[in-house]
């Protein structure tokens, strides 16, 4: 069968990826190929009876679903009986634990690509819809001729949230998922010749159980406390090199953007997702949190300098090379001198 060169491939964060495309045949087999660099001729054996791409689906604009990056032509709101349609295999789950299936059928005549880490989770919060997980798309690039699917196996796992947890392709486990209304969408390429158009496929899902909590991943007794500011570290057993400078901002400071609790659980790399070390510390007397790492790479899930907004309080992050805290004045004048027995001045 005849395919068109493929989009380039982007690799995602914290994997590692290559250039190969992975074909599910009509065999039901999976083959892998190396991506074409050029398109051969085709010659008139090998030309294929004309196919159209199906007529299914609505405009986006008319379905309640996430937003699609980049925009589709059409969204598949038919899951039951659609030739291209994307089914779970439940729509109401329970926490703490539990697990679902996600699988795309193609049942037209044409063929559907897509990445397989194209699917993406969102979380819908008073009507605005928030990307929980993944955070980009990846090779291989997975070609579905008609008659076959393509299946995703999904856990959630909120009995020990301080386990640092990443989307592993098509095994996924994840915590720090709350109760709430959930979507889960998937962009794919539908090609019938010459003529290809995005689709976006939808599923919605209902998630009931414990609400949950924002805990850091270091030890809260390696705090340092400077009159309102406190230093927290994730190593003590490594010099910090860099540090996450988060303020509390002017209420009239407009936000770039809002986070939700789900957003902080997920890494996106063997790090924690910064904010989950600093927002925890923060308290009525406390107006700035810094959080020391010893690395130099700055966390992909964060583009200091911003302005964000958190449960109705705006902050402003920023990064810099560590310094370490300086003692106050104010702490300077209470301590005590043990040898003396009077207060230092």
């Amino acid at each position: 069968m005849h395919r068109r060169a493929l989009l380039a491939s982007i690799v995602p964060v914290g994997l590692s990826g290559c250039g190969d495309v992975r074909i599910i045949n009509n065999t039901g087999q999976t083959e892998t190929e190396e991506e074409p660099t050029t398109e051969p001729e085709e010659t008139p054996d090998e030309q294929e009876d004309e196919v159209e791409i199906p007529d299914i689906g609505v405009d986006p604009g008319e379905i309640r679903c996430p937003p699609f990056e980049p925009p589709v032509d059409t969204v598949v709101a038919d899951t039951t009986t659609a030739p291209l349609r994307l089914g779970i295999s439940e729509h109401e789950l329970t926490l703490p634990e539990t697990a679902f299936t996600l699988e795309i059928t193609n049942e037209s005549e044409t063929t559907v690509s897509f990445g397989a880490y194209s699917w993406t989770l969102w979380k819908r919060v008073e009507a605005e819809w928030y990307h929980i997980v993944p955070f980009t798309q990846s090779t291989p690039e997975i070609i579905l001729s008609t008659g076959n699917e393509h299946e995703w196996k999904f856990e959630i796992d909120n009995t020990d949230l301080s386990r640092l947890r990443w989307t592993d392709g098509e095994n996924t486990t994840l915590n720090g998922i709350g109760p709430g209304e959930y979507a889960l969408t998937l962009a794919c390429n539908v090609e019938a010749g010459e003529q290809t158009e995005r689709f976006g496929l939808c599923q919605s899902l209902t998630i009931t159980g414990d609400s949950i909590e924002v805990t850091p991943t270091v030890d809260p007794e390696t705090q340092q406390r400077a009159g309102s500011a406190v230093t927290v570290q994730t190593d003590t057993q490594a010099e910090p090199v860099r540090a996450y400078e988060l303020v509390r901002a002017d209420s009239n400071e407009t936000p770039q953007r809002t986070l939700i609790a789900e957003q902080l659980f997920q890494s996106g790399t063997p790090q924690p997702h910064p904010l989950r070390n600093m927002i925890p510390f923060f308290a009525d007397d406390v107006t700035r949190v810094q959080y020391a790492i010893a690395t130099r790479q700055i966390h992909p899930l964060v583009d200091p300098p911003t302005v964000f907004e958190y449960e109705g309080q705006q902050y402003h992050l920023t990064t810099e090379e560590f310094i370490e805290p300086e003692e106050t004045e104010t702490e300077a004048e209470t301590e005590t001198d043990i040898e003396t027995g009077t207060e230092e001045e």
